[in-house]
């Protein structure tokens, strides 16, 4: 006869959990990658982290390939405790120490058919570190993809509509400072969004269902879609497109801090926007117009002071 410990039957217990967890999880589309822990380090040591190489090479290989994993699995992949956890705190006071005037509302932005509620920072400390940890990520498949991230406040009632993340943005290449000034050499690629990922950068006590703004996978199920938790350090990512949703914040005496953004590749021929072109020779015809503009007024102020000397001479 076989006797079994209280301890024994525990992890029994948690086992059978943890299988009936994975079977759910896959049925809805969605994975929790889990991954071995790295040891928290103090605070000072927190920024640190992502100027060592050799540390921040051991986190990303026992993060694992997620981006690959989210796209030979066609699912959402989620990792909890993504960072050491002074690593993310060090993050999350960044975000909240951005005075309020550095936050950029999307509720207005015109050239978004879809309504995005919530305020927008590009320049935090946070999201250049967050960016290093990005180059390291794109690997296996997702090789020489280039991360573009930002930061995002979400405060009571922001959210943002269904949508797929499909967009295409223009990169200057070859010189120049933007895409306004490519360099004498240089011109414009196209890039197309590959993978989207966001990490949560919430108060510990955050809970979806008290506070809101978890995302809503919309991919697989036409039934209000799968519900993503919001909570501090958790880390979601999925392959472009994925139709999805952020429900409102409805906490009011918090906000919803979180770094997001995506992964580009080159874009395809058939991915470019097809009126990109006329747009860009629309512009050089408004430029043309206004330099002919700028050239008569010129003459005429010419005109007249060459009449205003022969006028003299007479």
């Amino acid at each position: 006869m076989i006797h079994r410990s209280v301890r024994d039957e525990e992890r029994e217990t948690e086992r059978k959990s943890a299988r009936r967890r994975r079977r759910l999880e896959d049925s809805l589309g969605i994975i929790t990658h889990r991954r071995p822990r790295v040891p928290d380090m103090s605070l000072d040591a927190a920024e640190s982290f992502f100027y060592d190489d050799a540390r921040l090479t051991a986190w990303s290989d026992a993060l694992g390939d997620v981006l690959s994993r989210a796209r030979e699995t066609k699912s959402i992949v989620i990792v909890d405790d993504f960072f050491p956890r002074a690593v993310a705190e060090h993050l999350r006071d960044d975000l909240q120490r951005q005075p309020t005037d550095c936050w950029t509302s999307r509720a207005d932005d015109e050239d978004d058919d879809v309504a995005h509620d919530f305020s927008l920072c590009a320049h935090a400390r946070a999201v250049s570190l967050f960016t290093r940890a990005a180059c390291v990520m794109a690997r296996g498949a997702a090789a020489g993809a280039y991360p573009s991230f930002s930061c995002a406040r979400h405060a009571t009632g922001d959210g943002i509509d269904p949508h797929d993340d499909v967009a295409v943005a223009p990169v200057a290449v070859g010189g120049g400072n933007g895409d306004d000034d490519v360099g004498e050499e240089g011109g414009v690629e196209f890039h197309a969004r590959a993978y989207a990922g966001v990490l949560y950068l919430v108060d510990d006590a955050w809970t979806s269902a008290r506070d809101g703004g978890a995302l809503v996978d919309l991919a697989n199920d036409e039934d209000g879609g799968t519900r993503v938790e919001t909570k501090f350090n958790r880390f979601v990512c999925f392959q472009v497109p994925r139709l999805h949703r952020v429900e409102a914040v409805r906490a009011r005496d918090k906000v919803r801090h979180s770094i997001f953004g995506w992964w580009y590749r080159p874009a395809t021929e058939d991915e470019i926007p097809s009126d990109f072109y006329d747009d860009e020779e629309e512009e050089d015809e408004e430029v043309e117009e206004e330099e002919e503009e700028e050239e008569e007024e010129r003459g005429e102020e010419r005109d007249k002071k060459n009449g205003s000397k022969r006028r003299r001479r007479a």
